[in-house]
């Protein structure tokens, strides 16, 4: 059993659901099969860094909500604490 801390709730929360790179790639790749993923961090605290073509002409608020709209339930259920996104429609877009 994995068991998270929380703070503002003073109590331990029973993680259900455990994220791990390989399904959180999967889960980004299939989502945006063209893109170009890179993760890292740790399970609590994930960075990514997101490049799609289908985002061109996207702002950053509608990218991002793009690749939330995927994480939520992840991030819903405690598995995922918290995301650190970074999102282009090509590698020179600052990704």
């Amino acid at each position: 059993m994995v068991f998270r801390y929380d703070e503002k709730r003073d109590f331990f929360i029973y993680l259900s659901v455990l994220v791990t790179f390989d399904t959180l790639q999967q889960l980004l790749q299939e989502a945006f099969p063209h893109a170009s993923i890179t993760l890292s961090g740790d399970l609590y605290h994930v960075h990514i860094h997101l490049c799609d073509p289908s985002f061109a002409g996207l702002g950053r608020l509608k990218r991002d909500q793009q690749v939330y709209q995927h994480l939520q339930p992840l991030i819903a259920s405690g598995a995922l604490h918290a995301v650190t996104l970074k999102t282009a429609a090509s590698e020179q877009g600052g990704v």
